[in-house]
């Protein structure tokens, strides 16, 4: 798989990734080329049965959460191959708390908070307010 290929080898680049650098800006760029949303295409964030829209809108969350992702497993990611170490860090862009998927889904709430899972959310017009005049 080329996408697994040139994360691997751009994380192989860096040192490590809690030092600022030429090679970590160039992971950055990397993962947001390789594993952020272009387009559209449907996502089934973790926790949901449905899947909800993502367009290359959300590839700012997407690109954060993988980082953070990245960051925070550092040794681990490090140990992966090319393949694994793509679908870790695309799951954790697109379907984590974080990614790309819930960031859509709290957007097609509105902000409504509190929602139970599996309730259906519906909006409706209101009637407009009849004029007494």
């Amino acid at each position: 798989m080329e996408k697994g290929a040139e994360l691997k080898a751009a994380l192989d680049r860096c040192a490590t990734l809690g030092a600022p650098g030429p090679e970590n800006a160039r992971l950055w760029l990397e993962i947001r080329d390789c594993v952020c949303t272009r387009g559209c295409v449907d996502v089934v964030p973790y926790g949901s049965a449905r899947p909800v829209t993502v367009t290359d809108d959300y590839a700012g969350e997407e690109l954060l959460a993988a980082m953070e992702w990245l960051i925070k497993n550092e040794d681990t990611a490090r140990t992966l191959g090319p393949e694994s170490l793509f679908a870790h860090i695309s799951s954790q862009a697109k379907r984590s708390a974080k990614g790309s998927g819930r960031a859509a889904r709290n957007d097609q709430l509105h902000g409504m908070t509190d929602v139970p899972a599996g309730a259906p959310v519906r909006f409706v017009e209101l009637d407009a307010p009849k004029d007494e005049s």
